[in-house]
């Protein structure tokens, strides 16, 4: 019978002469040799095919990083060895080794540290050494870190705030340090003891990328980090030119019945034209969630003998249950400025179907107008002191003489009617329920100094926006009036700006200047 040896698989003759068995029991010493190593535990192939392998990859609690050492077999000419990590689904190239070890002919060994491992993670590690014609992989091997391992971020932009959540691993843990990171700067949110797993921030910026980090504080060793998440509340998504110079932007939510999210006005001249556009949610190439736009529709209406600067356009209410019968109004002044011009559209189709009354005279007071749909179902128009209220069918239903005068703004919820009053640098709010020749107004204090309003919106969770046209920057507060967050604008005039919600479902805020740029914020 002949021996079959365990390098590959040679038969060495069991008979012959003296010098045949020399001589195959030489080569047998030979193959042995090139194969084996008493320092490993691989076999190479007789053809001394280049091999490398991981000895030993491990946490080093003293450092925080991860030693990895390795060995490379080969007569092949050997460049350099990279060091590759995983965490998830693809290695990462972590590091290289140029200046290589040798501890014999054809046999290196070298040992790298990765120095900053991200905190709880399972991680993996391979070595992929460089040759002059090709390379070749070490299997991988994992290594657990110990520490906080962040989970995720829940952003709560009705809330404004961000909550971090976290899971720990491993022994010796003291206490959980919550690091945000922004504009470049870290700061300590607040250390936690080792029974939290999340933390909530609350001190938020609109459109404000923050970077979120666990710091794991541990006895006997330095500080573990977790990897960094990101996230940011009332994010700047897109931005439309809807409108160039010489011309007028009004702007109002469309509705959720139709594919138009948003109406957009734009006037010069006695032209108005009305941009319908729908605003949706996709998903991009990389899964990252998106807003995207499409401009559906542009109807001219020619409103006779009107002043562009003055038109405005309110659509319909975003707190009345959708329907077939929405319309939406385009209210200006003459381009005189001596009488009030109100025109009903209905939806989607922006047909005219009702002219406001032709003998409404301005008052001495005025200097433009404002029109909202209200919560009640009735439409507000005013003009200088006066507020006029008209019916579903276009009858008036109510008038009364505001104890504020010239509001630039007016919108609604469910149950009030709000206006914005730049005279005052203040807002006024109404019940509905009065009836519309019985509002009884109040002041609204916002708390915030130096505030110029200019604008508003309400969304569907009862907060309220307000932009402000001195600093170029928009304010958020809850149902209580209190400030949830706030975020600066593109460089833009706005203190004839508008600030409207998206009639669809998203809650998106859309804002405009005096440019005609129309930049949609996502919460």
């Amino acid at each position: 019978m002949p021996y079959v040896g365990e390098c590959g698989h040679n038969a060495l003759p069991g008979s012959g002469s003296t010098l045949v068995r020399i001589t195959a029991l030489l080569a047998l010493a030979a193959l042995v040799l090139a194969c084996y190593n008493p320092e490993r535990d691989l076999i190479q192939d007789p053809f001394n095919t280049p091999l490398i392998h991981i000895l030993d990859s491990d946490f080093v609690p003293a450092t925080g990083g991860v030693s990895v050492r390795w060995e490379f077999l080969g007569s092949e000419s050997l460049n350099h060895v990279l060091i590759l990590r995983r965490i998830g689904s693809t290695f990462d190239s972590i590091g290289v080794v140029t200046q290589l070890t040798p501890v014999g002919s054809g046999r290196f060994v070298d040992e790298w540290e990765d120095s900053a491992p991200p905190a709880g993670e399972l991680l993996e590690y391979t070595v992929s050494a460089r040759l002059l014609r090709g390379r070749v992989d070490a299997r991988a091997i994992q290594v657990q870190i110990p520490g906080a391992r962040i989970l995720r971020l829940r952003r709560n932009p009705f809330q404004g705030s961000i909550q971090v959540d976290w899971q720990s691993v491993g022994a010796n843990i003291t206490s959980f340090d919550v690091v945000r990171l922004a504009d470049g700067v870290s700061s300590s949110l607040g250390r936690v003891g080792t029974g939290e797993s999340s933390f909530v921030d609350t001190d938020l910026v609109g459109n404000v990328e923050y970077g979120y980090r666990i710091d794991t504080i541990v006895s006997g060793g330095r500080p573990l980090q977790s990897s960094i998440l990101t996230s940011s509340v009332y994010s700047l998504e897109r931005t439309e030119v809807v409108s160039g110079g010489g011309t007028h932007l009004s702007t109002a939510s469309g509705s959720s019945a139709t594919s138009s999210t948003t109406l957009a006005a734009v006037s010069a001249g006695d032209e108005v034209e009305i941009n319908k556009y729908r605003y949706f949610f996709g998903v991009s190439f990389d899964g990252t969630k998106i807003v995207g736009a499409i401009r559906e529709e542009r109807v001219d209406s020619r409103l006779d003998d009107i002043d562009p600067m003055s038109v405005r356009l309110a659509g319909p209410n975003v707190f009345i249950p959708a329907s077939s019968g929405e319309r939406a109004f385009v209210v200006g002044l003459t381009s005189s400025r001596d009488r009030v011009v109100v025109e009903g559209l209905s939806l989607p189709n922006l047909r005219s179907v009702w002219s406001g009354p032709s003998d409404w005279q301005v008052t001495s007071q005025t200097s433009g107008v404002a029109v909202t749909q209200g919560g009640d179902g009735n439409t507000y128009v005013t003009d200088g002191r006066l507020l006029r209220a008209f019916g579903s069918t276009f009858q008036e239903v109510g008038s009364q003489t505001l104890p504020f005068v010239e509001p630039s703004d007016l919108d609604s919820d469910g149950d009030r009617l709000w206006a914005v009053v730049p005279a005052e640098n203040r807002l006024y709010r109404a019940e509905l329920s009065t009836g519309p020749s019985s509002l009884q107004w109040e002041a609204v204090d916002l708390g915030v100094p130096g505030l110029e309003p200019r604008a508003l919106t309400l969304n569907r969770f009862g907060q309220v926006f307000v932009l402000d046209g001195g600093s170029s920057t928009v304010y958020a507060f809850d149902a209580d009036l209190t400030p949830l967050l706030s975020w600066a604008l593109p460089s833009d005039d706005y203190t004839s700006g508008g600030l409207i919600l998206d009639g669809g479902s998203g809650n998106l805020i859309h804002v405009h200047g005096a440019s005609g740029s129309l930049h949609t914020y996502l919460p």
